[in-house]
């Protein structure tokens, strides 16, 4: 890697969601072995999208928790995440994405807070 970050986020996305588990599971493991130099990865998963299914968004939540697992990097699961979406179901709003930077920002420090204790 060409810089040495602080910490990478690596985040699923709802285009995934036409993809098998398996697929989703291996592109995410070969990604994360590309960063195993890098000290700090966190791996987030999907917010519940209107506009999918909850299938759907089970089935990324849940190959990204595995690959997170296998890789020994921490998951964050966003699927609860009550967030307001545009009238397509699909894309937040403006506070939504709002919401959803302060609840990551949130996220991301619980679980630096636990890696110090």
């Amino acid at each position: 890697m060409a810089v040495d970050p602080e910490i990478v986020v690596v985040a699923g996305g709802i285009n995934d969601a036409d993809h098998s588990g398996m697929d989703i599971k291996r592109a995410a493991l070969a990604l994360l072995a590309d960063l195993v130099g890098v000290k700090q990865v966190v791996v987030v998963g999907v917010p519940a999208v209107p506009s999918k299914s909850a299938a759907q968004i089970a089935t990324i939540d849940g190959a990204l928790s595995e690959a997170a697992t296998s890789a020994g990097r921490p998951f964050i699961s966003t699927s609860d995440w009550a967030l307001p979406y545009e009238s397509d179901g699909l894309h937040l709003t403006g506070s939504g994405y709002t919401q959803y930077a302060e609840l990551m920002k949130l996220a991301i420090i619980d679980l630096a807070l636990d890696q110090t204790n």
